[in-house]
């Protein structure tokens, strides 16, 4: 099953838990996820249990008070117990509105540290001793699922990073102009593109060598995360040019934002003079596709480039005014 999503995966070992396990009728999985336990995959529908979000440290509490983190067992609970106990019943309450017989509980470890609960519940039976047998042999089958896709997304999200200036890269630009390109058409809302290249950068390789150029695009970056809005999102989209995105944004907008980047880099201490060169494009003035709107934000971006200006403003847009330098 490790070649299914993740989802599917554990969704296969639960459906596999309520075919061997004797007196299974349910099951579930609750899935650390910082701050919080919540529902990652169920056998059944409980749509009002996979809303349901557990305080971790309320999760771990009642952890060390039942099971011996050094010897772990599956513990079984009856309708008796679950009921006379406030975790227990806060959580079968929110689950099912049926009476349990028994729930079974087994925590799923990686490394000492605790990253998921099964849970299987009957309708009509204790589970035995045999049952909590079986539900054990399950317990590395689970632990290796969710380490191999904890893997997978560890190396998606690290492909999506650039290592220098620790922006996303060109990949995840690619992916997220494509989704608010979406976004932007469901909702009939406007979003900007800027494309920033720094001036002359080879110069800056040249005379002043490789490792202060690498500090300068290091240093641009800062800049841009520091006065991007929460909404935007700035990547490193070639070797010495950066993108950001402008979700909500018209294109007056980005023209006031592409001045204010403009700003903040030329302001990056160098014994050589940091300028930029913006490309702005905006949907669905400039373009109603995202690949549209990258290609006129690149030949706005050249355009300035051959005529030196630091952001062009396009004269289909703003009428009364040509070009202006920042």
């Amino acid at each position: 099953s490790l070649i299914l999503p993740e989802n599917a995966q554990l969704q296969e070992i639960l459906n596999a838990l309520i075919r061997h396990v004797p007196g299974s009728s349910s099951a579930n999985l609750l899935l650390h996820q910082g701050r919080h336990f919540q529902l990652w995959a169920t056998s059944n529908n409980l749509k009002g249990f996979q809303q349901m979000r557990i305080k971790t440290a309320d999760v771990k509490r009642w952890y060390y008070e039942i099971f011996n983190p050094n010897d772990i067992q599956a513990q079984c609970f009856t309708a008796i117990d679950i009921q006379g106990h406030s975790f227990l019943n806060t959580l079968q309450v929110s689950k099912l509105s049926t009476v349990l017989t028994s729930s079974l509980y087994l925590p799923i470890t990686l490394q000492g540290e605790l990253i998921a609960i099964l849970n299987l519940d009957s309708e009509h039976t204790t589970f035995d001793s045999h049952a909590i047998k079986m539900v054990q042999l399950f317990a590395p089958s689970i632990g290796l699922a969710l380490r191999e896709h904890q893997n997978r997304r560890l190396l998606e999200s690290t492909s999506l990073i650039d290592p220098l200036t620790g922006l996303e890269n060109n990949k995840a630009f690619k992916q997220a102009l494509q989704r608010e390109s979406s976004r932007a058409q469901r909702y009939n809302n406007p979003f900007s593109l800027l494309i920033l290249d720094i001036k002359d950068f080879s110069k800056i390789n040249t005379h002043l060598g490789h490792l202060e150029g690498d500090n300068i695009l290091i240093e641009a970056s800062q800049a841009l995360n520091r006065i991007v809005r929460t909404s935007d999102i700035a990547f490193r989209w070639g070797g010495d040019e950066f993108a950001v995105i402008l979700p909500n944004t018209a294109y007056q907008g980005a023209i006031v934002a592409a001045r204010r980047f403009a700003r903040a880099i030329k302001q990056i201490p160098s014994t050589m003079p940091i300028k930029l060169h913006v490309g702005v494009a905006t949907y669905p003035q400039c373009a109603t596709t995202a690949i549209e709107l990258e290609d006129i934000t690149i030949k706005r971006l050249n355009e300035g480039k051959s005529k030196n200006i630091t952001v062009l403003l396009a004269e289909n847009i703003l009428e009364s005014l040509n070009t202006v330098n920042a």
